[in-house]
């Protein structure tokens, strides 16, 4: 439940034809690489 919950703070946002992405935390980015789900370009 608290993978699903720090994930749910992640947003996109289309704007003028562009995706962007929220800022994402380091606790959920260093999950996303420990779990090697690749959700969260560089």
């Amino acid at each position: 439940m608290d993978l699903i919950e720090g994930f749910s703070k992640v947003c996109m946002v289309e704007l003028g034809g562009k995706e962007i992405m929220s800022e994402v935390s380091k606790p959920v980015r260093e999950l996303d690489e420990k779990l090697g789900l690749g959700l969260f370009p560089k």
